[in-house]
């Protein structure tokens, strides 16, 4: 091998290098985005869950109260006859 074809095997080495950590920092970066989209779902889908746990909650003792106040009103009216 003489000069010249080490001298084009080492830049096309050199080159083929800068390309490969190009495209890792690509990777990296869109990584790193993913990552904090992933967190923001992840944070989204806890406060989801504790919307839900509270509107059962709510929606459980908004039933409860109403029955309470139909059975109040049905001994009412057995009452008043």
């Amino acid at each position: 091998m003489n000069d010249e074809e080490r001298i084009d095997l080492l830049t096309r080495l050199d080159e083929r290098t800068l390309n490969i950590w190009r495209s890792v920092d690509k990777l990296e970066r869109h990584q790193s985005e993913e990552n904090g989209m992933l967190r923001t779902i992840a944070q989204d889908v806890v406060e989801n869950t504790a919307w839900r746990r509270t509107s059962k909650w709510l929606l459980g003792l908004g039933i409860s109260t109403i029955v309470a106040v139909i059975i109040m009103l049905i001994e009412i009216a057995k009452g008043v006859n």
